[in-house]
């Protein structure tokens, strides 16, 4: 195949790309690019394209290397994007001096910070009975979306496969059984 000819074709070539950016290990990862390399060698230049400028960007965009950062499950750009949006309400134009964009960043974050607390003091209160009564050591201290992350973790299939630690990783949570949850230590 010396180039997409067929719109079947190009579908497969994003199909493989997109399993080569889910690659769960580097070990894993590295046996599918060799193996991308093999089957996309006479595709006209698009898998060098990909070898080229996608590839060198692995550490922010292919799994394995994305679950070992405390992402918190949010891997969307849209967030940032949506975040930036909002910081630019705070400033009426686009000149001003440093103390005025310092002053407005500081409004903004102290807003979202208050709505944040806001919104999690409401979870907190409110009681979602499909959470399992062991909770309720925990229940109204933690968030119900986190206690719905700590029961999928014990919900898993047992015996598990070995432990990976992208859970803990990405969410900050450890969950070996019911009575063995453990938090991470956080450094101040």
């Amino acid at each position: 195949m010396n180039k997409f000819d067929k719109r079947e074709q190009f579908d497969y070539f994003l199909k493989e790309i997109n399993q080569l950016l889910c690659c769960s290990t580097e070990t894993s990862f590295n046996d599918s690019l060799v193996e991308f390399r093999n089957k996309f060698s006479n595709s006209g230049g698009a898998d060098e394209y990909i070898i080229s400028n996608v590839i060198p960007l692995k550490k922010f965009i292919v799994q394995a290397w994305t679950s070992s950062v405390r992402h918190f499950g949010n891997t969307a750009t849209s967030c940032a994007e949506g975040q930036h949006r909002v910081i630019k309400e705070y400033f009426n134009s686009s000149t001003g001096d440093l103390l005025t964009a310092v002053n407005n960043l500081h409004l903004s974050n102290k807003n979202q910070f208050c709505e944040f607390d806001a919104t999690m003091e409401r979870e907190k209160i409110t009681v979602h009975h499909r959470h399992d009564p062991m909770y309720d050591n925990v229940r109204g201290k933690i968030s119900s979306t986190a206690l719905e992350l700590v029961q999928m973790q014990i919900s898993a299939p047992r015996p598990r496969k070995e432990c990976s630690g992208a859970f803990i990783a990405f969410m900050g949570l450890f969950v070996d059984t019911p009575s063995t949850i453990k938090l991470p230590l956080v450094s101040s």
